[in-house]
């Protein structure tokens, strides 16, 4: 009798102990679904900003690819990133044929990063160098040697660390 009393109040605590489990496994399955469908709403709302990103730089492509001006973009190592099609019209190549490579492929051009906010200046063939500004006049030659006048305005942006430059060509 005292081993069955003992063993029913056994069974009564453990059945107590297995109720708070149980109570304390639902407790943690309502926050793990909570958690869940946070995730997935943040998952959609990143998906959401991702598209419009995805679709804002589709559009500034158009824009850049559309432009009347050559636009040729190169890093302060002087690495050529974006070359649009009215580039390829002047220098009678393509994109493929100049990304990644350095910007001296097509023009002589020399990158001060010593110079407060940067200098980038053209280098002439009796190594003269002038400072690229607002609408400089120079001459660059195509891929069969034809000397094209241009005229370049150049942006420089700072990011980061890193300075970047664009030059527009008419």
């Amino acid at each position: 009798v005292i081993a069955n009393i003992r063993t029913n109040q056994e069974t009564k605590l453990l059945l107590r102990d297995s109720q708070l489990l149980t109570e304390q496994l639902r407790t943690q399955e309502e926050e793990l679904r909570q958690n869940t469908e946070e995730l997935q709403a943040t998952q959609e709302n990143i998906n959401h900003k991702l598209e419009i990103i995805d679709f804002q730089r589709q559009k500034n492509e158009a824009i850049l690819e559309a432009s009347a001006d050559g636009l040729i973009t190169f890093d302060q190592n002087g690495s050529i990133e974006l070359f649009n099609k009215a580039a390829e019209e002047i220098w009678q190549t393509s994109r493929e044929d100049v990304l990644g490579k350095s910007i001296t492929t097509l023009m002589p051009l020399e990158i001060d990063l010593e110079v407060k906010g940067s200098a980038v200046y053209f280098v002439k063939k009796d190594g003269r160098k002038i400072p690229l500004a607002i609408r400089t006049e120079v001459s660059v030659y195509d891929v069969f040697g034809e000397d094209v006048p241009v005229l370049i305005t150049i942006s420089k942006s700072k990011i980061g660390e890193e300075m970047y430059f664009a030059l527009f060509i008419q």
